[in-house]
């Protein structure tokens, strides 16, 4: 039996339908984008950026507290997407991108989000162990 004989695994490309590592980082762009124009709302409204801070973003970081993480269960989830500084966001993607795509090349398109999603969850209850 030759390499010929085995069917040929379809390339996933950078921009193709159903892509899930292009997903992810359109997903973490918008999120960010989103919260940047929130917080210039709060900006252009004359409100205090820590109101923004306490009433906005404190819903989607994940808290270091027990008591307050059963009432926003929702933030061990959201706190993947969240990021406030262009760098962090670009360095974040950056390695999405790198390890993603290998992943992706390696074990296929749809094992890439639950990987993404088990990693974020593990980091936030290491986060929360700490």
């Amino acid at each position: 039996m030759g390499y010929r004989d085995y069917p040929a695994q379809k390339k996933i490309s950078l921009w193709s339908d159903n892509n899930a590592l292009m997903m992810l980082i359109i997903i973490n762009i918008i999120v960010f984008i989103i919260l940047h124009f929130i917080k210039t709302i709060y900006g252009l409204s004359y409100l205090q950026q820590d109101d923004f801070y306490k009433n906005i973003y404190a819903w989607f970081t994940m808290p270091a507290d027990f008591n307050k993480l059963s009432e926003r269960p929702w933030t061990i989830f959201s706190a993947m997407f969240t990021q406030l500084r262009p760098i962090l966001l670009l360095s974040n993607l950056i390695w999405l991108w790198t390890f993603g795509y290998i992943l992706q090349d390696l074990t296929g398109n749809r094992k890439l989000v639950p990987v993404y999603l088990y990693g974020g969850f593990i980091g936030g209850l290491i986060f929360l162990l700490a």
